[in-house]
């Protein structure tokens, strides 16, 4: 791939970018386990259903958007557009942190109405 990034940028310019590419896959790798170990636990404790179908639930789509979508997105700007707005606001990093809060969220939600 940086052969066909040679052809237009200097090797100072594609090193750089491919610095910044494979940043951006460890952080988007990381958010994505964050999402998947809370989701885990929400199996784990019976709020959704893993064994019959891990992606037919509201929180379950919400799991999935999160690694399908948006930091697809992420990757995809950060490979071919050197990130910027698109990457983080186009469904990108913005909406990939918002989710994985809002997985949390709902699982914090049904823990506290689960106590006795």
């Amino acid at each position: 791939m940086q052969a066909a990034c040679l052809n237009c940028h200097s090797t100072a310019w594609v090193d750089g970018q491919w610095r910044r590419f494979e940043n951006t896959i460890r952080e988007t790798n990381a958010d994505l386990l964050t999402s998947t170990r809370i989701m885990e636990n929400i199996w784990r404790l019976g709020l959704a259903d893993f064994d019959t179908n891990p992606f037919d639930e509201a929180i379950e789509k919400k799991w999935t958007d999160a690694w399908q979508f948006y930091a697809n997105t992420t990757r995809f700007a950060s490979a071919m557009g050197c990130g910027g707005d698109y990457g983080v606001y186009a469904g990108g990093r913005y909406q990939l942190t918002q989710t994985m809060l809002e997985i949390n969220d709902w699982l914090q939600e049904r823990e506290k109405q689960n106590k006795p």
